[in-house]
């Protein structure tokens, strides 16, 4: 009878547990796109400034891509 009884409590401890760990709020482990921007200076060359998220923090990318020979080409990129 006592092995049942401490299984039950122990049972309910992690019940408990569970439940908490549910109501804590936490941050996306992924990732977000706040915001894109896309222009094209000429034929071929396409520069893109984006916004990111991630938890509290937010970064900025800017990249430059390029057709050359058929295929886009990063010829630029910064992370602020």
């Amino acid at each position: 009878m006592e092995q049942v009884s401490a299984c039950l409590d122990r049972a309910d401890t992690l019940r408990r547990a569970r439940q908490q760990a549910r109501s804590i709020r936490r941050p996306s482990a992924f990732v977000q796109l706040k915001q894109i921007r896309v222009c094209e200076p000429r034929p071929g060359v396409a520069e893109v400034a984006a916004a990111l998220a991630l938890a509290e923090r937010t970064w900025a990318l800017a990249y430059r891509l390029e057709r050359r020979r058929g295929a886009w080409l990063c010829t630029a990129i910064r992370l602020v």
